[in-house]
């Protein structure tokens, strides 16, 4: 069973009870929303208070080890056996390999089979996280259709 909010936690005075009973069903949902902002943030308060500086993270600290993070799983999916290894990441699809050749008929492969791509043009920090082996392109998918025929 998911999480349930406990409304005993939420004492209010009995004006606020007559006030909330006279309300039209559908804006008793804004008073609670109100009251539980209230309780959490303070009287007033429809937001909570901005974090202290020892509180608060550094943004470039959460990219970077996002960046390591999905690097060692790039990284981890490199088998030196094959020629061209392939990931799939969100709408992104990354070729790396040791040959170019095999690389580029690699995409060519993926076209022919229906894929439409488009080539990224990968920033630094898109080649620290992507770029594992001599050659790496990495190409946006548009969409699939079937495939096309080579006559």
């Amino acid at each position: 069973m998911g999480k349930r909010m406990n409304f005993n936690d939420y004492i209010i005075d009995e004006d606020d009870f007559i006030f909330y009973e006279s309300l039209p069903t559908d804006e008793r949902i804004l008073f609670l929303y109100d009251l539980i902002c209230e309780e959490a943030y303070g009287p007033g308060s429809m937001e909570p208070e901005p974090m202290s500086i020892e509180k608060s993270f550094k943004f470039e600290d959460m990219i970077r080890s996002f960046e390591e993070k999905l690097g060692m799983i790039i990284e981890a999916s490199i088998k030196d056996s094959v020629k061209v290894n392939i990931a799939f990441v969100n709408n992104m699809v990354v070729f790396n390999s040791n040959s170019e050749y095999e690389l580029d008929l690699a995409v060519r492969d993926m076209m022919i089979e229906g894929m439409l791509l488009t080539r990224f043009k990968m920033t630094e920090s898109a080649k620290r996280v992507f770029h594992k082996q001599k050659y790496c392109k990495i190409y946006k998918i548009i969409d699939q259709v079937s495939a096309f025929s080579m006559n």
